[in-house]
């Protein structure tokens, strides 16, 4: 048996215990209990100072500070300060089946003063690791998990990552970081909202749902939409169909009713249409005019078409209100249009037809004319006057009633002159024609004659200058005739 402390007082078995020494045994031992100094199987005597307030200082038992206990109860904030010490709890909690640990205070994982309920944080003696995950969540099969970090982006902004992870593979997951930005698929967001990939957005399978306005003129967030199948009230693009779909882009002025919309009747493959709401009120739909795309049915444009490439029209084209279909009976069609203006060389492979019949050309007047007017050039090369004098050597052409084809006409070469006429050189006009010369009959040669602006028959042996041929009968004193003009 080991030894034992010696009695306060030694006596024998049969020795009788005197009062004042039985007194003096219970005096000290009240003593040592008072003075916590009693002794306890092989322990060495419990120093004073290690019982405390409510607590009691480890370090004064044990050096070592090596315990066992059956329960742990805390009150407050639990602090481990000793790396030791946490391995050591953490082997402890390892162990533990179906266990809980129940605090009413802060706990800090890597932080001795934690600010909230669970603070996790990745510094250490060398600074922050951004590298380390702060989290991590393990499946049960553990090559799945989920990591939560936290880096710095630059400028001050820091970004929080998550990272799932299986089968050795990473994926790019999600990052927030606090500029407010959130990618999904990467990891430096350039944006609000930086998508790396494919989005699929969800929609509003009916606008007369609760919430939403049941109008596609009224304030809607950027999304799809779809109006249900039910014949809304408000304006859609197409009502021969009950289902329209509807695609919005808001404009990030939430104050004003800013929209892009496209959308589109339900059938496959039909009418497109599409707006700009340029602004409204957001209680009330204001609604501007859907304008349609490249679909099925007659489309309008609004405005100048700017188009860069090749264009390819299988049917007619017409421009300045015409309709595309030939007016002219016989005509292939093409394009019908009012003017048709080149800047180069027109280059036709077949023919260029008109609807009038004559070649003119743009000269100057020196007196007002008429359309069906001979005229001559002045001796002096100034412009043109009605022929004067039969015969006339210097006669030029007709005054042109609607030419077939005018030369001159290029005001960037040739500045127009008030005044100037076009005259017909070659080709079929009407001409002012008298009797100066007798009846005139079809394919008779035409000379100016003396009555102003007018040509006559020419006769059998015709002298001086020829305007044309006649191309009707006539008989009267003066009249218009058509003839074919050609200068000989």
């Amino acid at each position: 048996m080991a030894d034992r402390p010696t009695p306060y007082v030694k006596r024998t078995a049969g020795d009788i215990i005197r009062a004042d020494e039985w007194n003096e045994v219970q005096i000290r031992a009240q003593e040592d209990i008072a003075a916590h100094n009693h002794t306890g199987g092989f322990g060495a005597p419990l120093p004073r100072d290690a019982i405390q307030n409510k607590a009691i200082d480890a370090s004064k038992l044990d050096p070592d500070s090596r315990y066992a206990m059956k329960e742990l109860t805390v009150g407050g904030p639990l602090k481990v300060t000793g790396t030791a010490q946490l391995a050591e709890i953490r082997a402890a909690l390892a162990s533990f089946s179906g266990a809980k640990l129940t605090t009413s205070g802060d706990v800090g994982v890597g932080t001795a003063t934690p600010t909230a309920r669970l603070e996790v944080s990745t510094q250490n003696d060398r600074g922050w690791d951004g590298n380390k995950p702060a989290v991590r969540l393990v499946a049960p099969d553990p090559r799945y998990f989920l990591d939560v970090r936290s880096f710095v982006v630059g400028n001050g902004n820091v970004g929080y990552q998550f990272f799932a992870t299986g089968e050795g593979r990473a994926s790019a997951g999600f990052t927030l970081d606090t500029a407010g930005n959130l990618g999904l698929g990467l990891t430096r967001p350039a944006a609000r909202l930086d998508v790396e990939g494919g989005a699929l957005l969800g929609y509003a399978s009916s606008l007369n749902a609760a919430g939403l306005p049941g109008d596609f003129g009224m304030p809607l967030k950027s999304g799809f939409y779809q109006n249900g199948g039910a014949d809304l009230p408000g304006d859609v693009p197409d009502n021969a169909h009950p289902w329209s779909h509807l695609l919005v882009c808001r404009h990030s002025n939430t104050a004003n009713n800013y929209q892009l919309q496209i959308g589109a009747s339900y059938t496959e493959n039909d009418r497109l249409f599409f707006r700009k709401l340029a602004s409204g009120s957001l209680t009330a739909a204001q609604n501007a005019a859907w304008n349609e795309l490249a679909t099925r049915g007659p489309n309008t444009f609004a405005g100048n078409q700017v188009i860069a490439g090749d264009v390819t029209i299988s049917g007619n084209l017409g421009t300045h209100g015409f309709p595309p279909q030939p007016k002219t009976r016989g005509w292939g069609g093409g394009i019908h249009t009012w003017d048709v203006e080149a800047e180069g060389t027109v280059w036709s492979k077949a023919s260029v037809q008109t609807g009038n019949r004559d070649l003119a050309e743009n000269f100057a007047a020196l007196e007002a004319l008429e359309p069906g007017d001979v005229v001559s050039l002045t001796p002096d090369g100034r412009g043109v006057e009605r022929c004067r004098e039969p015969h006339d050597p210097l006669v030029l052409g007709v005054v042109s009633t609607q030419p077939g084809m005018l030369l001159g006409a290029d005001t960037i070469q040739h500045e127009r002159i008030a005044g100037e006429h076009p005259i017909a050189l070659a080709g079929r006009v009407p001409c002012k024609v008298c009797a100066g010369n007798g009846p005139i009959r079809k394919g008779n040669l035409l000379v100016p004659a003396a009555l102003p602006g007018h040509a006559m028959r020419a006769g059998d042996n015709p002298t001086g200058c020829t305007i044309g041929k006649a191309l009707a009968d006539f008989d009267g004193d003066t009249g218009l005739i058509d003839i074919f003009v050609f200068l000989r």
